[in-house]
């Protein structure tokens, strides 16, 4: 194996039963609505930096409202927060990350 690669092994289950293929964990959709986040900011941050202004604020609106969702209220802040000086020409345009990966981590 080369260096920064994990050799794993995966399981799967394999079901045509309705039921089963509703359920869902708890933990792992908490953990993708996150990375939800995390990746719609990185989206709105390389848009910003193309200048595509109109992008961003989609980008940066979806991130605030899923941090909403998730309960991030002051996360949420920072991001409309963002989304406003994105328009004001004396804002600081140098890119904030706000989300971080302990962010994305559920406690």
């Amino acid at each position: 194996m080369s260096k920064g690669h994990h050799k794993i092994t995966l399981a799967g289950d394999f079901t045509n039963n309705a039921v089963a293929l509703a359920e869902t964990n708890p933990a792992v959709v908490d953990l993708v609505d996150r990375f939800k986040v995390f990746k719609l900011e990185r989206e709105a941050q390389r848009a910003q930096d193309k200048g595509d202004l109109a992008t961003a604020k989609d980008k940066y609106g979806a991130a605030t409202r899923q941090l909403n969702k998730l309960g991030e209220t002051a996360l949420a802040q920072d991001m409309q927060a963002q989304i406003f000086n994105l328009g004001n020409a004396s804002a600081d345009t140098t890119r904030v990350k706000r989300i971080k990966n302990t962010t994305r981590n559920s406690a």
